[in-house]
This record gives structure tokens, sequence and C-alpha cells, in this order.
């Protein structure tokens, strides 16, 4: 899940599939090109994005991106920290898509960890 990633004003459903994909290519290579240096490239790696809820003017929508390597899925999660350095993506956050008892469990992990202060 990507969230803060600009989204496009375009009316056409596959114009902003495309601006979307490209967004997250150059994503993927920046983070990407950082680990493993200029080789790297997402052009590489089959990814297919999602945008997911309803469109506000004011905030863009949350982007779901499925990745049919698990290597790039891992590395794009372990080097997520790096976008805060980043020029172009420094708002853009990368988490996890969690299911709902793996979400309750960190919950309940955070409500502990606040209980014991």
């Amino acid at each position: 899940m990507i969230y803060n990633l600009k989204e496009s004003n375009a009316n056409n459903i596959n114009e902003r599939k495309k601006f979307d994909c490209d967004q997250v290519s150059g994503l993927i290579d920046e983070l990407l090109t950082s680990e493993q240096g200029a080789g790297a490239s997402s052009n590489e790696h089959d990814i297919e994005v999602i945008r997911v809820g309803k469109s506000a003017p004011d905030k863009p929508r949350v982007l779901k991106v499925v990745a049919s390597s698990t290597v790039t899925v891992t590395n794009l999660l372990k080097n997520k920290i790096n976008l805060r350095r980043s020029v172009n993506y420094s708002t853009v956050r990368i988490d996890g898509d969690l299911t709902i008892q793996q979400r309750q469990h960190l919950k309940s992990i955070r409500d502990e960890t606040n209980r014991r202060k």
C-alpha cells in the first residue's frame, strides 16, 4: 500500500492507470537503485496498481500495488525508510497490506506497550 502518491486528474481510466504505473515505476527505480546500483529497473518487475477508495480533490487515494515477485516486495518494504531522503517521494509512505488478524494483533501490541508506560 502506497500513501500520498500524486493522483492523476485525467478523466480516462487508462490514462490514470498509466500515470499511476509511471509513478510507481519511478518510486521502485529510486528505491531499488539505491540498494542494488544503477542496473536495477522496475521494467524487470511485473506490477499492477489499483487506487482504493473514493476520489477526493484535496487528498490522493491509497494505491495498492501488486507485484508478481516476492523479491521486489521484500526489497521495497525493506528500503521504504529511504523515501524520507528522496527529493521526489519524501512525503510518500509505504506499508504492507495487512489482514484483519494482523491489524488486531499489532493493535493489541501497541495497547500493551502504552499500558506499560
